[in-house]
C-alpha cells in the first residue's frame, strides 16, 4: 500500500518535471484526493492490513483523518479539469486493479479529460523510464489497461458526460 501510494506521488512529480508543474492549489487538491483514495492502495493487501496500517498512514502522511469525500469549488480557469486528469493518470499508473469513474458536465469535456489522462500517463511512463501498460480497450468513454501485477491487474478509467454539448 505504501509503495503504491508513493508511486502515485512519483507520477504526479514526474508530470511537474515534464512541464506540467502543478499550482499550489492543484497540489492541495491532489493531497486531498490521495487522502480520500488511500484505501485503494491497500486493495490487494492481506485482509485487515489497511486497518492495521491506519495510524501509521496518518502519521506518515501528516494527516489528521481520512475522509472519502472531497469537494472542490473554485472559479473558472482554476485548473480543476487538468488537476483531475493528472491525478487520474497517476492513479492509473500506481493503483493495482483500480477502477475510476469521472462524471463531466458534457461530452466535449468528458472526451477531453480522457485525452488528458492518456497524455499524462504517457508522460509519466516516459519521465520515469517505465514500459507503458498494455492497452486492452480505448474508446470515447473508457480506457482499460493491463497493469504489471498479473492478470487480475486490470485498470479501468471511465469518463462519462452528464449531457451532450
Amino acid at each position: 500500500g505504501f509503495r503504491r501510494m508513493q508511486m502515485c506521488r512519483d507520477g504526479l512529480a514526474a508530470l511537474d518535471r515534464r512541464g506540467w508543474e502543478r499550482s499550489y492549489h492543484q497540489r492541495e487538491f491532489h493531497e486531498a484526493f490521495l487522502r480520500a483514495s488511500s484505501k485503494v492502495f491497500w486493495k490487494h493487501e492481506a485482509p485487515g492490513q489497511f486497518q492495521r496500517d491506519h495510524q501509521y498512514i496518518l502519521e506518515y502522511n501528516h494527516w489528521y483523518h481520512l475522509s472519502q469525500e472531497i469537494l472542490v469549488s473554485t472559479p473558472r480557469r482554476f485548473g480543476k479539469t487538468i488537476a483531475v486528469s493528472m491525478f487520474a493518470a497517476s492513479m492509473m499508473y500506481s493503483g493495482c486493479g483500480v477502477q475510476i469513474s469521472i462524471y463531466s458536465t458534457c461530452k466535449r469535456i468528458s472526451q477531453k479529460l480522457l485525452e488528458n489522462v492518456t497524455m499524462f500517463l504517457a508522460l509519466i511512463f516516459k519521465e520515469l523510464d517505465k514500459q507503458p501498460y498494455k492497452e486492452i480497450r480505448k474508446n470515447l468513454e473508457q480506457v482499460i489497461l493491463q497493469g504489471p501485477e498479473g492478470d487480475h491487474d486490470v485498470r479501468v478509467l471511465n469518463s462519462y458526460p452528464s449531457k451532450v454539448c
